[in-house]
């Protein structure tokens, strides 16, 4: 990813939510790489689904707000 940064979740998030340390874990992760320089701060996160081309469910309906509320935060 030239412009971008790919992170990868496990689980079956349109199943299941996911963990509360899993998402704490990736805020964290997520606010390293703008500390570092990475990322900028103006953030744009999207989940898998809003960039593949084709038909896709992920990051799963449990991850979506999710997602909005990590960018929120950090954004």
């Amino acid at each position: 990813n030239g412009n971008s940064i790919g992170i990868c979740m496990v689980g079956n998030f349109e199943e299941r939510k996911p963990p509360t340390k899993q998402l704490a874990s990736l805020q964290e992760l997520i606010q390293h790489l703008q500390t570092g320089g990475l990322i900028q701060h103006k953030l744009h996160i999207f989940g898998h689904k809003q960039i593949k081309r084709e038909q896709t469910l992920c990051p799963g309906k449990f991850m979506d707000t999710n997602l909005r509320t990590i960018a929120q935060k950090l954004g």
